[in-house]
């Protein structure tokens, strides 16, 4: 048994005000699309022959763009995007998750050469730090609760 260290989720984001629906994956088409340059946003757009993308540096580059409507939809973590908007002082009412696409646990690896005896004392101390409130404070404290889960695992593995 473990436990994640994270929740970190994925979707296009529109403004609230364009009334943009998305029913699948085959609907973004239509849209421009912003990415960060590099991200695995990118490059399940570009797999996909997808035209109306576009890439900048920098997170809050798609937030300007999607706030003048230089691009429909914004493709990337709902971290980030709540993040940004927070810098901004953006009401997040005035953005909204028009299709999500993948909410992947996040987990810390050992080297397999890690003596077990390690990654169970690793183990034992993130369970306390969870049990006892620490982890999500962390989480509130720097705004980042859209990460935070409780959600225990089973690794697919088990360490032999």
């Amino acid at each position: 048994m473990g436990r994640s260290i994270g929740n970190l989720k994925y979707s296009f984001f529109a403004r609230k005000a364009s009334k943009i629906e998305i029913n699948s994956f085959d609907d973004i088409s239509r849209f421009r699309i912003g990415v960060q340059i590099g991200a695995f946003t990118e490059n399940i757009l570009r797999s996909k022959n997808l035209e109306k993308v576009s890439a900048v540096s920098l997170a809050n580059q798609n937030l300007n763009k999607l706030m003048q409507s230089r691009i429909e939809l914004w493709f990337t973590s709902y971290s980030a995007m709540s993040l940004e908007a927070k810098k901004r002082n953006l009401d997040l009412n005035e953005i909204e998750e028009v299709f999500s696409v993948t909410n992947p646990i996040l987990a810390i690896a050992f080297n397999n050469l890690t003596p077990e005896s390690l990654v169970l004392a690793w183990q034992r101390t993130l369970d306390k730090l969870y049990k006892d409130g620490f982890v999500k404070t962390v989480f509130e404290k720097h705004g980042q609760m859209t990460l935070y889960t409780d959600i225990e695992y089973r690794p697919l593995t088990p360490r032999k």
